[in-house]
């Protein structure tokens, strides 16, 4: 299976003010981002919180186009701040120091019309873009603002994972076909922003707006119906225990809660302040309580979970640990310090199976967030993202490379990404190659 991580990110803020705060910050080059994702997104609610402090300061700060030439066209429509620059190059660690110097990614687009990864004709590892889906409209509403439609989050849906399903400030849930790019299915108009989307192996998709109201739906065969809707506290969806039965949803930088999704009761409560990044696998989740950390294990059947310590180290060359999760029968971890993030691959008993290293130089979070991350089933794959860099993919096992170019985030979304549970070489990145879209790559040995 594959690690799906959720947590709260800054860059996906759906409010204008924080987004002349980013203006503001990006001309500045040096001021952080206060919020997070690993995932994925260090919170929205952190920067809609920071904007009522910070909006006397940033008052002034507007974003104005640049000019053009007589003739010239202007730049894409979805760009909403100015030029972030070229993606950052990444400086090799000593270790890749020290090994032999691997060429770079080939590409094989399957057609003229599909956005590309960067080509090196003498690399065996292949990136082909399988499908590009329209999966939202391309102009939607954010805090009453007419803007760029975005998808803010993605989940495959299904045993076969052939359908993909969607959200973003369109307000609603659209489910995709990945093998032609059809729609499927989509809902009547849920609230502001469907921040979080998750599916159970059984089809069942679960959704959550920005004010935490969740919608549940079904798919008995070709159709998918919205079964009930219940109110939840704001934070972010964290996944489905394998019985469908429970939702472990994350209040915001609070506690861990696990719901019953027919009537919205709160069945268990974690608690655990200031963490950001969870995901839950075969019915298990890591959160810290302080400085120790916690492997919760459901037992299925309607029972209540129980929590055990486990020994992770807190840090890494004196980098310290911002995320840890549960993958197969070990464990992902990420370490990041000004500037580099490290993400380790842990046997079961704490061993090093891989590792891969990020330049962060040029990241708009800050250091203390995890980074968006996942792995994919087989564990072979890594995608690695941080606000203000190029998304990337690793081969863990060799550390060849793949890097997208620099994804502008939306006034509602920053990039988001995920592994087929079925296919593990294939990769869903939503806003690429524009806001409102979703390209699906095959990753080949």
């Amino acid at each position: 299976m594959h690690t799906s991580i959720t947590s709260q990110r800054p860059g996906a803020d759906n409010d204008h003010r924080h987004e002349r705060l980013t203006c503001c910050r990006r001309r500045a080059t040096v001021l952080p981002m206060t919020g997070a994702r690993a995932n994925h997104r260090a919170s929205r609610n952190v920067a809609r919180y920071t904007n009522w402090v910070l909006a006397g300061l940033v008052f002034g700060c507007s974003q104005t186009p640049q000019p053009t030439t007589p003739g010239q066209q202007p730049g894409p429509t979805y760009v909403e701040r100015a030029d972030p620059g070229p993606a950052p190059t990444l400086e090799p660690t000593q270790a890749e120091q020290q090994q032999p110097q691997q060429p770079q990614l080939a590409v094989e687009p399957s057609a003229s019309d599909v956005p590309r990864l960067p080509t090196a004709a003498s690399e065996p590892l292949t990136v082909r873009p399988r499908q590009v889906i329209k999966a939202h409209p391309e102009r939607a509403k954010t805090s009453g603002n007419d803007t760029h439609g975005s998808v803010g989050t993605l989940a495959f849906v299904g045993p076969d994972s052939q359908l993909i399903a969607s959200g973003g400030n369109d307000d609603r849930v659209h489910v995709h076909d990945i093998r032609n790019g059809r729609e499927v299915f989509v809902s009547r108009r849920q609230g502001k922003d469907v921040d979080h989307v998750i599916a159970c192996n059984d089809g069942t998709i679960a959704a959550e707006t920005y004010s935490g109201k969740v919608a549940v739906f079904t798919r008995a065969g070709d159709k998918i119906r919205q079964r009930n809707t219940y109110k939840g506290s704001m934070g972010s969806l964290v996944g489905w225990t394998d019985d469908c039965k429970y939702i472990v949803h994350a209040q915001f930088l609070a506690a861990l809660e696990l719901v019953d999704p027919q009537t919205g009761k709160v069945v268990q409560v974690l608690n655990n302040r200031g963490h950001r990044s969870y995901s839950l696998q075969h019915d298990q989740m890591l959160y810290p309580v302080g400085k120790q950390w916690m492997q919760w294990t459901y037992p299925g059947q309607g029972a209540i979970g129980r929590s055990e310590p486990v020994q992770i180290a807190a840090e890494l060359a004196g980098a310290p640990i911002v995320q840890a999760h549960i993958v197969g029968d070990g464990k992902l971890v990420e370490y990041c310090q000004p500037g580099l993030c490290t993400v380790q691959l842990l046997d079961n008993a704490g061993r090093v199976r891989s590792e891969a290293a990020f330049d962060a130089t040029h990241s708009v979070w800050v250091m203390t967030l995890g980074s968006f991350i996942e792995l994919s089933p087989d564990q072979r794959y890594l995608f690695f993202y941080r606000d203000g860099l190029a998304p990337q993919v690793v081969e863990l096992a060799t550390g060849r490379r793949a890097s997208l170019e620099v994804i502008p985030r939306t006034m509602s979304a920053t990039v988001t990404a995920a592994f087929s549970p079925h296919e593990p070489g294939v990769l869903a990145v939503a806003m690429f190659p524009e806001p409102n879209k979703i390209t699906v790559f095959e990753i080949a040995g």
